[in-house]
């Protein structure tokens, strides 16, 4: 792969507007044997990619919920605490 095509995009809507564009182009049946495993694989790397992102994203949304308005972690109330 060149340079270009191993970098990321930097945000989700990147990631998934690239997969798009990979995949209409697989979709024509028009290419190469060796440009479809290209595109194959670059589709394969910036799902990965993706779905770290959407990880990271729900731990953050996990780490905020937990947080609440004050700042302060809360934990679940247990009796007898």
């Amino acid at each position: 792969m060149t340079t270009q095509e191993s970098t990321l995009p930097s945000t989700f809507e990147e990631v998934m507007a690239e997969l798009s564009t990979i995949l209409e182009q697989l979709e024509t049946g028009d290419l190469s044997l060796e440009k479809s495993i290209q595109l194959y694989e670059r589709g394969a790397e910036l799902s990965r990619h993706g779905q770290t992102m959407l990880t990271e994203a729900q731990l953050k949304i996990d780490k905020l919920t937990r947080l609440g308005i004050s700042g302060v972690e809360s934990k679940p109330y247990t009796e007898g605490q």
